[in-house]
């Protein structure tokens, strides 16, 4: 039987608050007056806005690969769009068809509404970036799977049966390559680096 994405969404946040309560490491837990404090060891409107930065990244990177994605629409060979709903053809269709003052409303509503739904799924990687500290490659692969899993997978699992097999290695990809991008910006802007040492001196 099909289940809503509602639905997984509530078991998982049940099983993730199951396991932080059961599973709790020796050196203690990073409770949110510890990520208060860290939150305010830089200006939060510095955050926000680098918040806000990835966010707006998110949707330009969604608009290029879904109209790289509608090339094909009108393939004679019946292709299947990879993203769909596919945003590049709804804004598209918004302004070719009525080029007035009220279809640019239209169109920067979408937008904004695509930069909220982006934001919502980037504000949870806050916490573990503040939790976290590595180097700029190992925060990029945390926030890459968890973009991935949430926004991509999780979703597509949902989205059954799929047209072919073809279809679903290619949307697996692509949902993968924006992750990887949206990751590693995330990492470079939120995450606390450490530094690899570097040689010691004569060696």
């Amino acid at each position: 039987m099909r289940q809503s994405g509602l639905s997984l969404a509530a078991r998982a946040l049940v099983a993730g608050v199951l396991m932080g309560a059961l599973f709790r490491t020796a050196g203690g837990t990073l409770d949110a007056r510890e990520l208060w404090a860290r939150w305010r060891f830089f200006p939060g409107s510095r955050r926000l806005g680098r918040l806000a930065l990835v966010a707006a990244a998110a949707v330009a990177v969604g608009i290029v690969l879904a109209a790289l994605d509608a090339r094909h629409e009108a393939s004679p060979t019946l292709y299947v769009l990879l993203l769909e709903p596919n945003y590049w053809l709804r804004l598209k269709g918004l302004w070719l068809d009525r080029a007035t003052p009220a279809a640019l409303g239209a169109v920067a509503a979408l937008l904004a509404l695509l930069w909220l739904r982006a934001l919502l799924l980037i504000a949870p990687l806050l916490p573990i970036a503040m939790a976290l500290r590595g180097s700029w490659a190992q925060l990029t692969v945390v926030f890459t799977v968890l973009l991935f899993v949430l926004g991509e997978f999780a979703p597509l699992m949902v989205d059954q049966p799929y047209p072919s097999l073809r279809w679903l290695l290619l949307r697996t990809a692509l949902g993968l390559g924006r992750s990887v991008a949206l990751g590693a910006l995330t990492a470079a802007l939120f995450g606390v680096i450490r530094r690899e040492p570097g040689p010691l001196p004569g060696g």
